[in-house]
């Protein structure tokens, strides 16, 4: 009797690209590689997937249609903190920055090298096995958002705010100075369709101008893109601006020990 020795899995890999082809030939290029591999083409279903199938690493392009790469970022790092590799159609040198800005671990532009793939997929497994997985936290100016935890907080302040805003003002916050459409905002909202009612986003955008307004935030504005949409502005704090959080951060500690 011949004994047939089955080398053990490396890992789960989920695989998420609009375009079928693509999607398959990554998950082929992995599959091979000794790692079980699950292609997807419709990214509205990777929430989903990444509950049911549960993989080690996702890859991720930043354009598709009906979500876009950002909106998902926001979405799968409310329920994980596995390593993400964006494999994307752009090469420009901002489109690096923010998507490593929004918590990408890795950015690859197509068309790419197969064996470069592999090596940054196996490089962040092995960091994330090496030092355990990382908090999803994103810092914009003196503002700390962790979505895993639900918590925006200023300096040692925690800000309150809905599971809605929290989700708007990361997906700004993510990539400063980008424009966002009141459709891609509602549909991070919603994740269900890009006919949700996008002035609801107004209501949402007016609640966390007030809450940042209200805890003496003043690194962080959000403009208003007439015609446009929403983006996030980083400004630096002028001396008494300055002066003026110390002053309250200060007020607030005093009032949790008194």
């Amino acid at each position: 009797m011949t004994l047939e020795v089955v080398a053990p899995l490396r890992g789960r890999v989920l695989v998420v690209d609009d375009d079928p082809a693509t999607a398959s030939a990554i998950g082929e290029l992995f599959s091979e590689a000794g790692f079980e591999a699950r292609p997807e083409s419709d990214a509205r279903r990777a929430p989903d997937l990444v509950r049911s199938f549960d993989p080690d690493l996702v890859t991720l392009d930043m354009i598709m249609p009906g979500i876009d790469g950002v909106c998902l970022w926001v979405e799968l790092r409310r329920t994980t903190q596995i390593p993400i590799l964006v494999i994307s159609g752009r090469s420009a040198p901002m489109d690096r920055v923010i998507g490593l800005r929004v918590g990408a671990d890795g950015y690859m532009s197509k068309p790419f090298d197969g064996e470069e793939v592999l090596a940054r997929a196996e490089a962040l497994l092995r960091r994330s096995q090496r030092a355990g997985l990382r908090p999803g936290q994103l810092r914009c100016a003196d503002l700390t958002i962790d979505l895993a935890r639900g918590t925006c907080v200023r300096g040692r302040v925690e800000i309150r705010r809905s599971a809605g805003e929290l989700k708007l003002l990361a997906l700004l916050g993510a990539a400063p100075g980008r424009t966002f459409g009141r459709g891609p905002l509602a549909e991070a909202l919603s994740m269900r369709s890009w006919v949700a009612d996008s002035r609801a986003v107004d209501v949402y955008i007016g609640r966390i101008r007030r809450k940042l307004d209200g805890a003496g935030v003043c690194g962080v504005r959000i403009e208003t893109v007439h015609g446009a949409g929403y983006r996030l502005h980083l400004c630096e704090a002028s001396p008494n601006e300055a002066l003026g959080q110390h002053v309250s951060q200060a007020t607030a500690t005093l009032g949790r020990l008194s």
